[in-house]
């Protein structure tokens, strides 16, 4: 497998706890892992980190064989699963994980095939809290 890592501008800053966005991105990850269809070598992940309007987006992309639109709208269910072996938790709890930071995550197909996760983090101002 080939794991590219993109941050652009290289002066981004992102506010989150950085453990529980690695959980996340390891959930992800593995997903990608086990669900390639193909000879493991050609497996590509990509991590780009960049600035959307007010946000900072972090998307971990993949090259896999996707998932189908019907399947897309319940991944992040608990429970929900398309392996015999897992227990349907896993994008269950990235969201969870992500949204604990204030941010949102999203999929959005690539194509021809592979997967787009897509993390927004609100901007430092927007997630303070007045006291």
């Amino acid at each position: 497998a080939q794991v590219m890592l993109e941050v652009l501008p290289d002066s981004l800053e992102g506010y989150f706890d950085p453990d529980q966005i690695d959980q996340a991105l390891s959930i992800l990850t593995h997903n990608a892992i086990s669900h390639f269809d193909r000879e493991q070598e050609q497996l590509r992940i990509n991590y780009r980190f960049t600035r959307q309007d007010d946000a900072m987006l972090l998307e971990c992309i993949d090259n896999g064989p996707g998932i189908t639109e019907n399947e897309a709208r319940q991944i992040f269910e608990p429970f929900f699963t398309t392996r015999h072996s897992g227990t349907g938790l896993g994008l269950y709890i990235a969201r969870e994980l992500v949204e604990s930071n204030k941010a949102q995550i999203t999929y959005t197909p690539m194509q021809p095939n592979g997967s787009n996760f897509k993390m927004f983090f609100a901007d430092q101002n927007s997630q303070e809290t007045t006291a």
